[in-house]
Order: structure tokens, then C-alpha cells, then sequence
């Protein structure tokens, strides 16, 4: 596909969002009229996700289409504050886990707080079960969210334990650092080799006012130190730290443009960070095959350069994109904004309406189908582009025009709100 301009990307945008995902995109309705009212639907029961039998259930539907040579498989969620994508998500986890053999899980996070998860399930004489719970009340995620990822993590925890020797290894692919990140560098890869540097580095942080100023000492600390680093560290260590490290300067350069309030520059700086993810899962899924969690916004291979189209145009077939959707009524957690400063997140409840564009409402309205499980091939024998809903974090709604191999399958809930009730 080929590379659009600034300027093209923007046409795509009408409205504005302070966001860290995309912005409002308006699509022509398509009609998909003339179908027959009686075309056969794929079987679909949302009950059928918290079943015994639930590893059947998905094998009956993703058994031949998720192939040995499929080395990613992206589950994308509609909106990160809505229970039922998100519990789809971790049954799509366990299925690939267990029935094919996945043992990464990529999750949109910084990788220097997921790293903490990582250990703990990698460690089988680690039992304490209080540390998820602990870690997932840290990381601030709404209810829904929350309750998942607590169950995810246990079963996880039980899994590895009886599968030591072929366990399952969780890492965030995402930007993002503050303050625990210096620590976090300072203590797991400076203090143990040289404590003396380590006070003469406190010192020099505490010095500094502002963060930014801080990951410099880091940088001037690591590329006066590299020859040293590498012949202390063994090379998978090393690769790691110049890792985190490539991730602080890309996360600051995220933040300087994405607090430009032009909107090319807020286009630039979204399009700059899915570049980055995408880097980012390539080191990660090295030689291994991998699950990536994130939102649909970056999972689907859109018509400009999101971490999506990146992976699409360099995995090919071996990307497979599961979306997720609804198409009536959305009730989900939005973030506060105003909370992102003050430490603490907090989140509001909001409803949304599925965009009559996308392809959940078309297949309602013209075969009054509010659920199921479609392939990309199904959606187009029956009429229907793959328009793809989407709600950001902070409660702006947009929706992804089809293109050519956006994804896989999409799956369709009638219902999404805060709970499985």
C-alpha cells in the first residue's frame, strides 16, 4: 500500500481529538440492499465465551483459519472500557495458547510495568496470588479492564506453572514513561554492576528539575558506558536496555508533538507513535509466534500508516486481525483527562451509537443480525464493507473506512457495557 502524504491523512479527519489515538473519520453509508433476508449467519452465542466448552466453540470457527504459519494474531478491542471484547479477548488468549501453541502475549503497555508481570509468571516457586491482584490495582485501569486482566494473569500463573518448561512470556509494546521508569533503569541495570556510579548518578538526578533532563543522564550514562555494558551484560540484556532506552526518547518525542495543538502535528505525532509500536512488536515477537491485545485502532490495517498497515504490509498472511464491535448501543468507561495530571486516574460512563456507516449497523439494518463471528469474505458476499467502530480512551468515537485486508474476522456483540451482566 502505498505511503500517503500529511496532507492526504488529514483528509480523512473531520473533527478534531485530543487523543492519543486517531481522529473522527466520516464515511459514506453503504447499502447492502438486495442481499436475501434468509442468507445463513455464522452461529454465534455470547454465553458460549464463558463456557467449559469454549475451546471448541472458537476452533469451530478460527481452527482453519489460523494456520501454523501465522506468526501474529491481533485482538482488537472497540474500546478499551467495555467488558465483553475484552473478555472475548482473554478466551481468544487461552484458545491460542493452548490449542495453538502462542506463547507471547504483546499488551499495549510500556514494557518496564509489564516486565514486573512477566517475572512473576515466569518464576513457578513465586505463589504468592495477592501479586496480581497488587499489579493490577497499580497499573489504574477501568472495571472492566481490571476484572479481566485479574483472571487473564491467574490463569496464566496456573498455566506456566504446569507448563515450566514451554511457559508463556507477557510484554508491553507500548510508549510511555514517568518516574518509576528512571528507577526502574537505575536499579535493574546500574546499581548491580557498580554502586559507586549509582550514587554519583542519584545525585546527578536529583539535580535535574525536569524528567526529560533526567532520561538525558541516562542516555550520556549508557553511550559513555556501552563498551563496559556489553562486556557486563550478556547480549539479550543489553539488546534490552538499549530497548527501554529507544522507547524514553521515543515516548518524549511523542509528548513534544503531540502537545502541538495544530492538527497536522497531532496527526504527525499519532502516526509516529504506531510506527514506533510496530518496531516495537517486530522486537518482541522475534522467533516466537505472538498475540498482540491493543485497541482496534492500531490492530486494523487501515488506509494510512498505523502499527496495523505496518505489520500487514510486512507479516502479510501471517497477520491475522480479529476485530471487535457492536451495532446499537455502547455503554462503556471513558478516562478523565484532567486525572492524567493528578496522579490518579479516574473514569466517567458513557453511551455511544454505532457509526451507520460501519459494518455491525449495516448488518443489522439490512439482515437484523446484532451478533456473530465474520470473516472478511463473509462480510463481502453479503455486501458489507468492513467499516470498523472504535472508541478512544477518552470518549471520541471514529471509524475505520475499509481497505483491502483491514482484517480477518470481526466479531460482533450485540451488547457491550461494564459487566457480563
Amino acid at each position: 500500500m502505498k505511503s500517503k502524504s500529511l496532507q492526504e491523512i488529514g483528509k480523512f479527519f473531520c473533527n478534531f481529538i485530543k487523543s492519543v489515538f486517531f481522529l473522527v473519520l466520516i464515511v459514506p453509508c453503504n447499502s447492502a440492499s438486495g442481499q436475501s433476508a434468509n442468507e445463513e449467519f455464522p452461529d454465534f452465542n455470547s454465553a458460549a465465551m464463558t463456557s467449559p466448552d469454549v475451546f471448541r466453540y472458537l476452533n469451530m470457527h478460527f481452527g482453519s483459519e489460523i494456520v501454523d504459519s501465522v506468526k501474529l494474531v491481533a485482538l482488537g478491542e472497540v474500546s478499551h472500557g467495555g467488558y465483553t471484547p475484552i473478555a472475548f479477548k482473554a478466551q481468544m488468549v487461552k484458545y491460542l495458547v493452548v490449542k495453538k501453541e502462542y506463547r507471547s502475549l504483546l499488551i499495549e503497555g510500556p514494557d518496564y510495568i509489564i516486565s514486573k508481570m512477566r517475572n512473576y509468571l515466569n518464576s513457578p516457586e513465586v505463589l504468592d496470588t495477592s501479586f496480581i491482584s497488587k499489579w493490577v490495582k497499580d497499573l489504574d485501569l477501568n472495571e472492566p479492564s481490571s476484572t479481566i486482566y485479574l483472571k487473564l494473569f491467574s490463569w496464566l500463573k496456573q498455566y506456566n506453572i504446569q507448563n515450566k518448561h514451554n511457559p508463556v512470556e507477557v510484554f508491553g509494546f507500548d510508549i510511555g514513561i514517568d518516574q518509576r521508569f528512571v528507577n526502574f533503569i537505575l536499579y535493574r541495570y546500574i546499581t548491580p554492576y557498580n554502586l559507586q556510579e549509582t550514587q554519583s548518578l542519584i545525585y546527578k538526578l536529583a539535580t535535574e528539575n525536569s524528567f526529560i533532563e533526567q532520561i538525558e543522564v541516562l542516555n550520556d550514562w549508557f553511550n559513555l558506558n556501552q563498551p563496559n555494558l556489553k562486556a557486563k551484560l550478556d547480549n539479550r540484556e543489553f539488546n534490552w536496555l538499549s530497548f527501554y532506552l529507544r522507547t524514553a526518547d521515543n515516548s518524549i518525542k511523542y509528548d513534544r508533538k503531540n502537545s502541538n495543538n495544530n492538527i497536522s502535528t497531532k496527526i504527525s505525532a499519532n502516526l509516529f507513535r504506531d510506527s514506533v509500536l510496530y518496531q516495537n512488536v517486530q522486537f518482541l515477537s522475534q522467533n516466537v509466534k505472538s498475540i498482540i491485545w491493543a485497541h482496534n485502532a492500531h490492530v486494523v490495517a487501515a488506509g494510512f500508516k498505523n502499527m496495523g498497515n505496518f505489520l500487514r504490509e510486512r507479516y502479510k498472511k501471517s497477520y491475522f486481525v480479529i476485530a471487535t464491535d457492536f451495532p446499537k448501543l455502547a455503554t462503556v468507561h471513558i478516562l478523565d483527562s484532567n486525572s492524567m495530571s493528578k496522579g490518579k486516574f479516574s473514569y466517567s460512563i458513557k453511551s455511544f451509537t454505532a457509526d451507520p456507516s460501519s459494518a455491525a449497523r449495516k448488518l443489522f439494518e439490512n439482515y437484523n443480525i446484532s451478533q456473530g463471528i465474520f470473516s472478511i469474505q463473509k462480510l463481502k458476499d453479503l455486501g458489507i464493507k468492513a467499516n470498523i467502530n472504535a472508541i478512544d480512551n477518552y470518549g471520541h468515537q471514529f471509524v475505520f473506512p475499509a481497505e483491502k485486508n483491514i482484517i480477518n474476522a470481526l466479531i460482533i456483540f450485540s451488547d457491550v457495557n461494564l459487566s457480563s451482566h
